[in-house]
């Protein structure tokens, strides 16, 4: 049961951490390239 109750405050921190990394690389990238869906023409 520790173990159980161990997951259980872990798993939000650790969701929250990763959700966190990836939201700030996804918003580095957009300043970085900030349309990269408009393609450029060569």
């Amino acid at each position: 049961m520790d173990y159980f109750l161990k997951y259980l405050s872990t798993a939000p921190v650790l969701l929250t951490a990763w959700l966190g990394l990836t939201s700030s690389f996804i918003m580095f990238i957009n300043y970085v390239y900030p349309d990269p869906l408009t393609f450029p023409s060569f």
